[in-house]
């Protein structure tokens, strides 16, 4: 496989003997705050062991973030890339593989007839030689099995519901993106448990979460690691965040795996005012600063945010205008969590 200059490839699976992959323009693929990779591929191609291209995807303006392989088809996570530069989840598609033949393999096929109604039969890639072919019959068949149908359960990506004053205004895969709409209506997102994700509204004038305490003053890059540990330790647990993020685990892989009974939440997009919900339920929430550093918030009045910021050792104050317009110029890239019931 190569690729031209500008261009990376990404490896998405298999369909037997062949290859799926992607190709994304290097200038689009970008690492988020959070840690994810934006890996926008405008196109799909399918390759068999021979190296022989045997099938292009692509649409304008459309691009391929992810694949999974069901049966004879490929299915397609997808994106748009809107005018503003954004981009916009859209529906799935899917490839049907129909290539069989052309790479010479033997295939089922099924065949209606009216004196046996329906028989399923064996093309070959070769003619079979029919005086070396063997027949073998069993004499006798014990069936060991059961007659119960086990489906397994598929794995489906979390919904968070919006709901307005007169019903259901949104269905989102995003979190960030069912907050902002819920904030804009005003509304509630739950999500697909039934469990209260962000409402708009019955807050408190101020809050402050006491058992985050000013941290120690820490090495340039190292901010992220002690805010981790911070919300481990304030939800009583023992973790060292330096050793799982050398790992090469990203912010949210070590919370989702080390906060058992919590939903993490990547809340990149929404504003400071729509997080300070979560600082009101006593839970801190993470900032990601494009600088490579990170803060908590902890605390609120109608004045001030608290930050706590392991960059400069200290736990302090800041206006609420100029922390709304200090989160927007580092791109509002918030993490935070919800805790659940089992």
């Amino acid at each position: 496989m190569t690729t031209a200059p500008g261009e990376a490839i990404l490896p998405l699976g298999f369909m037997e003997e062949d290859i799926i992959y992607g190709v994304a323009r290097t200038e689009d693929v970008v690492r988020e705050n959070s840690g994810r990779v934006l890996f926008p591929m405008y196109k799909v191609c399918i390759c068999n062991a021979e190296g022989e291209m045997l099938k292009e995807y692509s649409q304008p303006d459309i691009y391929v973030t992810g694949c999974r392989v069901e049966e004879r088809q490929i299915v397609l996570e997808r994106i748009r890339r809107l005018e503003n530069g954004e981009y916009e989840e859209i529906g799935q598609d899917h490839i049907m593989n129909s290539v069989e033949a052309a790479v010479g393999k033997n295939v089922l096929a099924v065949a209606d007839i009216d004196v046996y109604e329906r028989y399923v039969q064996i093309q070959t890639r070769n003619t079979i030689d029919t005086k070396n072919i063997k027949i073998q019959t069993p004499k006798e068949v014990v069936y060991e099995g059961g007659r119960k149908l086990v489906i397994p359960d598929e794995e489906k990506p979390l919904r968070y519901y919006v709901y307005g004053p007169y019903g259901v205004d949104g269905i989102y895969t995003s979190p960030a993106s069912a907050v902002e709409l819920a904030y804009e209506i005003p509304g509630v997102v739950v999500n697909g448990s039934g469990e209260l994700i962000w409402l708009k509204g019955n807050r408190v004038t101020r809050n402050q979460i006491m058992a985050i305490k000013e941290p120690e003053r820490t090495e340039e890059g190292g901010s992220l690691t002690v805010c981790l540990d911070s919300i481990f330790r304030f939800e009583g647990l023992v973790r060292n965040s330096e050793y799982l993020m050398e790992q090469g685990k990203t912010v949210l892989d070590v919370l989702e795996e080390n906060l058992d009974d919590a939903e993490i939440l990547d809340m990149t997009g929404c504003s400071l005012d729509a997080m300070l919900y979560y600082v009101n339920k006593d839970i801190p929430v993470l900032a990601l600063l494009e600088n490579g550093e990170a803060v908590l918030i902890t605390g609120f009045n109608e004045y001030n945010v608290v930050i706590m910021e392991p960059a400069s050792g200290s736990l302090y104050k800041k206006g609420m205008n100029d922390s709304t317009e200090w989160f927007e110029e580092n791109g509002n890239c918030f993490i935070t969590y919800i805790r659940v019931e089992d």
